[in-house]
């Protein structure tokens, strides 16, 4: 857009993207929101996100602590009122889950080695 690109939206426009079995499992959704997670915590503890105080990093953790036990215990309650419910809030759960294992020095790579 700075050299004089034009972005242009058409609602009418149909799409479409080919999309591998293999990302249409539980399995890979899960891990795909761990990493997500893990990429917004390594941002906002780099600094990428706005400064971040001792108190800051604190809050981010607890915070996430209290947001993946809350999602774990929502994704059992809903799990009665259909599967997809539950697996939103199990990605909700997987992705401060990601957030938390930062705090550990775990990182999820989902491309190339699996774990650092």
């Amino acid at each position: 857009m700075r050299r004089g690109a034009r972005i242009v939206w058409c609602d009418e426009a149909v799409v479409h993207e080919p999309v591998e079995a293999s990302r249409l499992s539980l399995r890979w959704l899960l891990l795909r929101a761990l990493r997500g997670g893990q990429d917004f915590a390594r941002h906002k503890l780099a600094g990428r996100l706005g400064d971040l105080t001792t108190a800051g990093r604190a809050r981010l953790l607890l915070r996430a602590l209290a947001q993946s036990t809350m999602a774990a215990g929502l994704a059992l309650l809903s799990l009665p009122s259909g599967r997809h419910r539950a697996v939103y809030w199990m990605l909700k759960a997987s992705a401060n889950l990601g957030k938390i294992s930062i705090f550990l020095g775990w990182h999820y790579q989902e491309y190339g080695s699996k774990a650092t």
